[in-house]
């Protein structure tokens, strides 16, 4: 049965055509190949920016993803590094720089500050900030209940697959997300109508 709130895992470039980006919880198989360099990963959802004809103009790809790595904080500022060697706080950011650069109209993030540090953390949150600012929609799915409270203008609580509350406004605080939250599980399982 397909729920109506799955998520399909598309390819990047139905993502990319769609405007959409993506940021997973699980970086590395999906959203980064580890072993290739900060500048492939980076450039892969513009790489057509990149092509002279028929060839692909690296100086450029590194000289670009240089200039996003400064501009995200990117540490190391090598876009010649294996992915992989990045800390999870700069991954993120890494592919933040690489949606974001596309311009999406919606940003979806999967638990974006999972496994980062402090800094880094502040650093994701004014993305996203800046994101919804410059007119992208951010949905951001997280099980942190103060980074949703930091970041959120609504917070939709699921309870059993659904929506069981919404949160707006001043109702957006750490503490009446998890009371809400709480909640939602606490309420008994609804019973699909017969067809």
């Amino acid at each position: 049965a397909h729920h109506p709130l799955a998520v399909q895992h598309e390819p990047a470039e139905v993502a990319v055509e769609g405007r959409q980006g993506r940021v997973v919880d699980d970086r590395e198989p999906l959203d980064g190949a580890v072993a290739l360099p900060v500048a492939e990963n980076v450039s892969l959802a513009v790489l057509d920016r990149y092509f002279n004809g028929i060839v692909l103009d690296r100086r450029r790809t590194r000289r670009d993803t240089a200039a996003l790595m400064g501009e995200f904080d990117v540490r190391p500022n090598d876009p010649s590094l294996p992915y992989g060697a990045l800390s999870g706080g700069n991954q993120q950011k890494a592919l933040l720089a690489k949606w974001l650069q596309t311009r999406p109209s919606i940003l979806l993030l999967h638990e974006p500050t999972q496994g980062v540090d402090v800094g880094a953390r502040q650093q994701i949150f004014e993305l996203m900030r800046a994101a919804a600012a410059g007119g992208a929609c951010v949905v951001c799915a997280s099980s942190d209940y103060e980074q949703l409270a930091a970041v959120c203008d609504r917070v939709l609580v699921f309870g059993r697959g659904r929506v069981a509350r919404e949160l707006v406004g001043g109702d957006v605080t750490k503490d009446r997300i998890i009371e809400q939250s709480y909640a939602a599980m606490a309420e008994p399982a609804r019973r699909e109508p017969s067809p």
